[in-house]
């Protein structure tokens, strides 16, 4: 079960908190860039393929006056790990991925010819643990597993947003049928570790449009019942 949504939305604001989308790759990846009154940023999920998609992250963040510090990855399908060579050699940077998606990472470039995308092998990532940071901001880093064994959510508490990769879309939740999914797995994820987050948590996901915690527990087809 997984759906794809096309629609690009706008940057959300919240005091001294910024996040940015763009919209990447033929995969229509939704890439963040994350900031706070430090001036320091961090990108959620890289899939800057192309030159073209490559300018236009590097000039939002050189117009911001920002200073990236990290790549941080909800888990490592090629889609998601696009750009993740060039912003770590771009900005001299680090990524970071649960160490149960080593599996993909190391074949993103093989799994992503395969989808027709030229991506180059991307760096050796740091592991994840309890919280991902940058700035003065501390994400919680969610284990939710079932799109791929290392899939996660950054859960941002002060900016009330998470950052839910494949794990959960508007109106949907994400394929387990690829090498390391179940949909046990998801569905527990979903149920125990977003679903239990404050209603107005907004969604960031890795597609489509934006959304909220009480809208899907209200109103997602796929966790009725």
């Amino acid at each position: 079960m997984f759906c794809i949504f096309a629609k690009f939305f706008v940057p959300c604001k919240f005091p001294d908190m910024q996040i940015k989308t763009f919209v990447f790759n033929p995969i229509r990846v939704c890439t963040y860039v994350i900031s706070d009154d430090s001036g320091a940023c961090a990108f959620v999920d890289a899939g800057c393929e192309t030159q073209s998609e490559q300018r236009r992250i590097t000039a939002y963040v050189a117009e911001q006056k920002l200073t990236p510090v990290a790549v941080f990855n909800t888990h490592a399908h090629p889609d998601h790990v696009a750009g993740n060579a060039f912003l770590c050699r771009h900005y001299g940077i680090g990524s970071y991925l649960h160490p149960a998606d080593n599996y993909w990472i190391v074949r993103a470039a093989a799994h992503g010819a395969s989808l027709g995308m030229q991506i180059e092998e991307p760096p050796a990532p740091l592991p994840l643990g309890r919280e991902a940071r940058f700035g003065s901001t501390i994400l919680d880093v969610l284990h939710t597993p079932g799109h791929s064994e290392g899939s996660v959510s950054f859960y941002w508490r002060e900016a009330g947003a998470v950052f839910t990769g494949d794990t959960l879309f508007a109106g949907c939740i994400g394929r387990t049928d690829l090498y390391g999914g179940s949909y046990d797995a998801i569905m527990d994820s979903i149920r125990t570790r977003l679903l239990t987050l404050p209603a107005d948590t907004r969604i960031f996901a890795g597609h489509g449009s934006l959304t909220d915690i009480g809208r899907e527990r209200a109103g997602n087809p796929f966790l009725a019942g």
